[in-house]
């Protein structure tokens, strides 16, 4: 099985990339079923051995491929994600989604029902993420260009 781990900022399109690669799967061969998605910002064993995906990939639940989409900005994040997957037997690659923070923040102020306290709280966890971004030597950066 294969494992997509998209990282990336609020607001990069982790979402918006994972239904991307389901919709083009689907359009190349019908008869695949639909990847399963994961969205976790967990990031230690104790949350990991209570996860809903660990849960379905041990009860048979996922079997094939899958995504999951988490912040995980620093080197150490990403390789924590990539040695559980490994463990739990998928074959991971590692995606970066690193937009201009200034697109990331007109994404997420473009968001419907969002308070404004939300909105700041968006903006601090974007600048968080950028201050702990660390490129891993396994991953794909992709940089909107």
């Amino acid at each position: 099985m294969k494992l997509l781990i998209i990282t990336g900022p609020p607001g990069s399109g982790k979402t918006t990339y994972a239904k991307e690669i389901n919709r083009k799967r689907r359009d190349s061969v019908p008869s695949l079923p639909e990847m399963m998605v994961y969205d976790t910002d967990l990031g230690n064993k104790n949350e990991w051995s209570t996860h809903s995906t660990r849960k379905d990939v041990l009860s048979g639940a996922v079997s094939g491929d899958c995504i999951l989409m988490t912040s995980a900005p620093s080197a150490k994040n990403k390789a924590y994600w990539l040695s559980i997957a490994r463990t739990e037997g998928f074959e991971p690659k590692l995606l970066a989604i690193v937009l201009p923070r200034m697109l990331c923040y007109a994404r997420m102020k473009s968001r419907d029902g969002l308070s404004p306290t939300q909105r700041n709280d968006l903006e601090k966890d974007i600048e968080r993420w950028y201050r702990r971004y660390q490129r891993h030597p396994q991953e794909r950066v992709y940089s909107g260009e």
